[in-house]
This record gives C-alpha cells, sequence and structure tokens, in this order.
C-alpha cells in the first residue's frame, strides 16, 4: 500500500471504515430496510417521544452561538454515560476545545446535535458537514435512558434533517468496527 510513492504501514492492519449513502428523501432511506427493521425504528422514535410526554427535541448545533448550550449538555451528558466509568478522559476532546468548536462553525462546518428529553439532555452527536458528506465524530447518551435506545433515535431524526434539510449525500462513521455503525 503506498501513499504519494512512499510505502504506508498500517499499523493496526486493516481497519473497516463505514459509510452510508443517502437517497433523496427521508421515506426512501427508510424504504432500504425490511418492513419489520423500519416499523422497530419508527417504533423506538414514538416510544421515546410517548415515554416524554411528546416533549422530544433534536437541536441542531451549527453556530457560534450554539456553542455554550452545546458544551453545557455533553458535559452533562458524558458523566451520565458508560464513558465516565470507563475511560480516563470521557470528554471527547471535541467538546473540550470550545475555541476550536467555534472556529469550526464560523466556517459553517459544525453539524451537531442534542436530544432533548422534555428539555433534559438525554443524547449527543458531534459532526461534521463539508461537501455532501457528514462526518459523525463523537457521541454519547446518559445512561438512564437506556431503555429507550437514546442513540439510535437520536441518529436516526438528524439522518431525518440530513436528508431534507442539509443536502447530504452521505454520512462518515469513520473507522472502527462498533456495533451502532451496522
Amino acid at each position: 500500500w503506498t501513499v504519494g510513492g512512499a510505502v504506508a504501514y498500517r499499523q493496526h492492519g486493516n481497519r473497516p471504515f463505514h459509510y452510508i449513502r443517502l437517497p433523496g428523501s427521508f421515506d426512501e432511506y427508510m424504504e432500504e430496510f425490511p418492513k419489520k427493521q423500519r416499523y422497530n425504528l419508527k417504533r423506538q422514535v414514538r416510544r421515546m417521544a410517548e415515554a416524554f410526554g411528546e416533549k422530544l427535541e433534536v437541536r441542531r448545533i451549527a453556530s457560534p452561538e450554539d456553542i455554550p448550550f452545546f458544551v453545557t449538555c455533553a458535559r452533562a451528558i458524558v458523566s451520565k454515560s458508560w464513558k465516565a466509568r470507563k475511560l480516563a478522559n470521557a470528554v471527547p476532546k471535541s467538546i473540550e476545545r470550545e475555541a476550536l468548536l467555534r472556529s469550526v462553525a464560523e466556517r459553517g462546518l459544525l453539524r451537531s446535535y442534542v436530544l432533548l428529553a422534555d428539555g433534559a439532555p438525554a443524547a449527543f452527536i458531534v459532526g461534521y458537514q463539508y461537501r455532501g458528506v457528514y462526518h459523525y465524530a463523537d457521541l454519547a447518551y446518559d445512561e438512564s435512558y437506556a431503555k429507550h435506545s437514546p442513540g439510535a433515535v437520536l441518529l436516526l431524526m438528524v439522518i431525518e434533517q440530513l436528508v431534507g434539510k442539509e443536502s447530504t449525500q452521505s454520512i462518515n462513521f469513520g473507522i472502527t468496527d462498533a456495533q451502532f455503525k451496522h
């Protein structure tokens, strides 16, 4: 394997790369799933909404003014996630570097999201949008919401926004083979 004429060394061997191409509409996206899976995905969103009095909201974070709200929510979520128990540095670097987030937002590249359940932060995604590709970077959810699958609910709601409003052609989930990427 060569890069620019130089031999490249893959320290960890081949690593899976996950992405999806998005069709022109959310309905077309959902049609790609078998009927039972479509039903289950929609049911997850519906059940979480019902559990919180239909007060389920996805807040899009894209401007510099959104950064303080996002960082506050993300820190609260991480402190109640599995990451807080298992990782020495649970807060993702993207959240730690507020100035960098602000800079990315000023350039129009930031596309992060917070899932609010009855006004309380339940999950977040740090992401970036560039040339029709949404780069899904960091995520976490508050474990007290685990039975409602907040990560899956947020991802499905974000995909709906990306297809409908952002003209996104694909989503890059990056390397590694985490189960949620399947």
